[in-house]
């Protein structure tokens, strides 16, 4: 038996407090239930066999609503019964770390109550002997809730699935890449597939009127006509809805990924229909319509992958600098910080300029924030490392004194 097994034994609830709540919870009803069942048959016991016409026409009715009340009654009884189970099986799924089963069992256990509220309307219908006026409106009104319930289940369904697909994914992937590809296109997707659900549901209620379905051709021409109105006006958002989609499936960004817009450094917050909203590095909000990534040049700094990532980093010394001895402090500063991958490491004399000499500086780092702060390590580090040890090798302005016409004399001024 493995260390996990061995403490998932030890720290699953024991059967005996389980059934204690169980019982709990379902003595309530069970006890309203005998008293309902009781009182009826105390009435009963009461009359005895010598009954008028009246009286049993009362005692008719009020056989009726009992078992209406039962009825509703088992319905409680049931529900609090899928509570407990939905609870012991997400404890459980806590303990044993199953992600799997900690998003199917609400699921399951929310659909279960939808049923069994469709059963208990059914059931209790027949029960109510309304006048015949009356049971047209409410049985339309059933209809539309029976389609509300089934609508919500097919929600509660998309949703355990994308949770399902992007647990999935975040599990199997070693980088959050992959995670974030799948995230952000059943987060898209998921909305098309709720407007979809929603446009069968309205159409689904709609047909149960009569009115609805006999308008014929009229209505028919008035669509028509609406639909051409709708989409004048949606001229400009369609394009969105379009762009979204295509961001979706083509992927040039993703939530999470760090982006260059209008000279501007920020991560991918949000993606909607028609804007996507950019968190900035000082908390600021931008936001940009969809299009706009299929449109215009913008920089990704997390495209394939979040590692790989260079960071160049400028310092401006004197010439009498030994460069060896700084590329070998430059792989110790490196070697002491956790924000190195370990994987570029170079200095370069890239430019001699009048007063200095340029040295470009090479870093790699996992993500594009930790390269940003590991160039301002690094070039805190150096600067202080060529003070303390090579004061001299600063930027220097050198001026050229002269005595008389002759015999120049070099001056230094540190400046």
């Amino acid at each position: 038996m493995t260390v996990e097994s061995k403490i998932g034994s030890v720290n699953t609830p024991s059967p005996q407090s389980w059934l204690t709540c169980t019982l709990h919870a379902i003595s309530i009803p069970c006890l309203v239930a005998f008293c309902a069942g009781l009182i009826y048959g105390a009435i009963r016991y009461y009359y005895g066999e010598d009954i008028s016409q009246e009286t049993s026409q009362w005692l008719t009715a009020a056989a009726i609503g009992l078992q209406a009340i039962l009825i509703v009654i088992f319905y409680w009884f049931f529900i609090r019964l899928i509570n407990i189970a939905s609870k012991y099986l997400k404890s459980l799924s806590t303990l044993r770390d199953s992600k799997t089963s900690i998003i199917i069992i609400p699921f399951l256990a929310s659909a279960s109550k939808a049923i069994a509220l469709l059963a208990m309307v059914n059931l209790v219908l027949p029960y109510i002997g309304l006048p015949a006026q009356f049971e047209f409106i409410l049985e339309k009104i059933t209809s539309i809730f029976v389609i509300g319930c089934i609508t919500w289940i097919f929600f509660r369904l998309v949703h355990a699935a994308e949770q399902l697909i992007v647990n999935y994914y975040a599990f199997k992937s070693a980088t959050n890449v992959t995670a974030r590809k799948m995230y952000t296109q059943m987060r898209i997707l998921k909305r098309v597939i709720y407007g979809v659900i929603l446009i069968l549901a309205l159409g689904a209620s709609l047909m149960l009127f009569d009115n609805v379905r006999s308008l014929g051709a009229s209505v028919l021409t008035t669509a028509g006509i609406a639909g051409v109105v709708l989409t004048l006006a949606a001229q400009r958002s369609l394009p969105s809805l379009l762009a979204s989609i295509e961001i979706a499936v083509s992927q040039p960004i993703k939530i999470g990924d760090a982006v260059i817009i209008e000279n501007e450094f920020g991560v991918v917050e949000k993606i909607n229909f028609r804007y996507v909203v950019i968190k900035l590095w000082d908390w600021r909000r931008l936001v940009v319509p969809t299009n706009y990534f299929l449109e215009k040049p913008f920089q990704n700094w997390s495209r394939e992958q979040a590692t790989n990532l260079i960071g160049t980093t400028y310092l401006y010394v004197d010439y009498t600098l030994p460069v060896d001895v700084l590329r070998g402090e430059l792989l110790n500063v490196l070697k002491a910080t956790r924000l190195w991958d370990g994987k570029v490491n170079n200095i370069q004399v890239s430019d001699a300029k009048q007063n200095s000499m340029e040295l470009r500086i090479l870093t790699s780092a996992r993500s594009p924030a930790e390269a940003w702060d590991l160039r301002c390590e690094v070039r805190e580090k150096l600067i202080d490392f060529i003070a303390k040890n090579y004061p001299q090798c600063l930027p220097h302005q050198r001026t050229t004194q002269f005595k008389g016409s002759y015999m120049p004399q070099e001056v230094e001024n540190v400046s």
